[in-house]
C-alpha cells in the first residue's frame, strides 16, 4: 500500500508558477491581469483580493509577510485613487 505525504501547507511549486506566469502574461479576459499600472506582484495580490481572501490569507499563500500585503494594497489604492479594499476591487474590475 503506497503512503500518502502530508502536506507541508506551502502551496505545490506548481501552482506558484502558475500564479506568478498567469501574473507576468495579461490575459485579455481578465481585467485584473491585463492592467499596466500595477506591478506583477500587486497582479497576484489583487487577484487573491478578488476571491475575497483577507490580508493574512494572502500572506500565507504568497509566503509574504501581512505588512507587505498592506503596503502592496495601499500601493494599490494610491494608484487606483480607491479609498477602502472594495472601491480598489471594484476599480480593478474596470476594464
Amino acid at each position: 500500500m503506497r503512503k500518502l505525504r502530508r502536506s507541508s501547507g506551502r502551496c505545490p511549486a506548481s501552482a506558484e508558477a502558475f500564479v506568478h506566469a498567469a501574473a507576468e502574461r495579461p490575459d485579455e479576459k481578465d481585467p485584473i491581469l491585463s492592467r499596466e499600472d500595477i506591478s506583477p506582484r500587486e497582479k497576484e495580490v489583487a487577484k487573491l483580493l478578488e476571491q475575497g481572501m483577507t490580508n493574512l490569507e494572502i500572506a500565507a499563500r504568497l509566503y509574504l509577510s501581512e505588512a507587505t500585503v498592506k503596503k502592496h494594497m495601499k500601493s494599490m489604492m494610491t494608484k487606483l485613487n480607491a479609498a477602502n479594499r472594495t472601491q480598489l476591487l471594484k476599480r480593478l474590475l474596470e476594464s
